[in-house]
């Protein structure tokens, strides 16, 4: 019979301690906004249960959990430290500026783009080029496949100070990086070229822990070194992130071409012309865009607007026009879709005018850790630009039938919106630069703003636990957070003292 050690006194009346002064604060809390809302909002019960969990991560009597457990609690832990927490965004591809190859992404949004050449075969042609403005050109830089983190993940990184400079490897936790053959690299190489390096190889895609796949999405993680580093090792948490990338994209079919002729045409580009075609429609309750290329309009705040076109039964086209005086346009901006008025659970679009990038998301909670990968598209088309008048422009698309919550053609649909403070392009809590608003696509209804939450009530969307209230003036009971909060303060002391129901 295995005997356990016995913890010294000092250190459980340490653990004592700190749980009962945790415990007075959450009562403290509750009885200081009693008068408005007899329980913790959810967002400050879950910031405190991420900091509860970070503690006893960090002082556990246990070993660290290993494998998937392992990851879903270092995870948790580096959300908790303030590190980048791991997400899959899914990425829309361009063109490829790399002669041979057909699509790529960028990966950082600051110039780690992976490229690749569109393949039905056993393998695929790809290109990791680390740009100057990435900071990673001078030394290694990386990309990996996953199913979720960065454990067992099989990566290709790229060094500008080894041989041929690319290797493969199987990463099976945050300190065991070797060198693996359990996936195939073929014709690889590094050369450097206007200030970028460009890690180039031929993977196999059939083998591996996690096998490419070029005919839908691939989820990935990647990172680079800190300070130009040639010596793979801790990178920091601004030097990593995720992707999720569809390698059956072709970015070459939307592109454009030259050719001769002579005589008069129409068409789009940059420069001055004549918008028509957004006159709305006669007797209709929304007014006409005053976005080209857009039917209606809805104010979400001031100097934010909403732009839609109906395309079909099936399809609409949508813009967020983020004029300078909101101060929102140089940061990120979310519009959401949701049952209620609140942030979780929705579908969200956000745009960020860092590296012009739109992606879709599933928000299922309060923390970054709850921002997932989502499981609608919003067309080959979405990205960011920024008009003649200085606006940030966010452009994507939305068909009927797909995502979490559906949206709707007709009939009133209840979308939240929220956007960065100080126009910062990191995702991160917003305070009250958040609102909700109702709007009937096919305009039978006037659309109407419902505003921000009351940051001490209810949750900060405007709308209440109990399905959300149309004024959108915030507040809310919040009816039934108590229970689940000190069921999960209950549980969390279990883990911590080694109770066992």
């Amino acid at each position: 019979m295995a005997v356990r050690a016995r913890e010294p006194r000092g250190t459980r009346l340490m653990r004592l301690c700190v749980a009962l002064l945790l415990i007075a604060a959450v009562l403290a809390d509750s009885a200081a906004s009693a008068g408005a809302q007899p329980s913790p909002s959810p967002q400050k019960s879950q910031g405190l249960l991420n900091r509860l969990n970070g503690w006893r991560l960090k002082h556990s009597r246990k070993p660290p959990p290993t494998g998937a457990a392992g990851a879903a609690a270092t995870a948790g832990a580096a959300a908790t430290a303030g590190a980048k927490a791991l997400v899959t965004p899914s990425a829309t591809c361009q063109a490829s500026t790399l002669a041979g190859y057909t699509s790529s992404v960028d990966l950082s949004g600051n110039g780690l783009v992976l490229h690749w050449k569109k393949s039905t075969g056993s393998t695929i042609d790809l290109a990791l080029e680390a740009k100057s403005t990435s900071g990673a050109a001078s030394g290694w830089f990386s990309v990996a496949w996953t199913n979720g983190g960065m454990f067992n993940s099989d990566a290709v990184i790229g060094n500008i100070a080894t041989g041929t400079g690319v290797g493969t490897y199987a990463i099976s936790s945050y300190s065991s990086v070797v060198t693996t053959s359990r996936f195939t690299v073929t014709a690889a190489s590094v050369t450097t070229s206007g200030g970028s390096t460009i890690a180039k190889f031929t993977r196999s895609t059939g083998d591996g822990i996690v096998a490419v796949n070029v005919a839908g999405s691939n989820k990935l993680v990647w990172a680079y070194s800190s300070g130009g580093s040639k010596t793979v090792a801790n990178h920091g948490g601004s030097h990593r992130g995720s992707k999720t990338v569809d390698f059956s994209c072709d970015g070459t079919s939307s592109g454009s071409g030259t050719g001769t002729g002579t005589g008069t045409g129409t068409g789009s580009g940059t420069g001055a012309g004549t918008c028509t075609g957004n006159t709305g429609v006669s007797g209709t309750a929304c007014p006409a865009s005053t976005l080209c290329g857009y039917s209606y309009q809805a104010q979400i705040k001031s100097g934010v607007l909403l732009h839609w076109k109906v395309v079909s039964a099936t399809q609409l086209d949508m813009a967020v026009e983020l004029k300078s005086s909101s101060g929102a346009s140089n940061g990120w901006f979310a519009l959401g879709w949701a049952n209620g008025g609140s942030m979780a659970p929705s579908d969200a679009v956000i745009g960020n005018r860092a590296g012009g990038l739109v992606s879709p998301y599933r928000i299922t909670g309060y923390t970054m850790s709850s921002l997932q990968g989502a499981s609608f598209s919003i067309g080959s088309g979405a990205g960011t630009v920024t008009s003649a008048t200085g606006s940030t422009v966010i452009q994507f698309s939305r068909t009927t039938g797909t995502g979490s919550i559906p949206i709707k053609m007709s009939g009133v649909s209840r979308l939240i919106w929220a956007h960065s403070n100080s126009n910062s392009k990191t995702l991160a809590f917003h305070g009250g630069a958040d609102g909700s608003m109702s709007v009937d696509f096919s305009c039978a209804t006037a659309p109407s703003s419902g505003g921000g939450g009351d940051s001490e009530g209810g949750d900060s969307e405007g709308g209440d636990d109990q399905g959300g209230v149309d004024s959108g003036e915030g507040g809310g009971s919040g009816s039934g957070s108590s229970g689940a909060f000190l069921s999960q303060l209950i549980a969390w002391l279990g883990s911590l003292f080694g109770f066992r129901k």
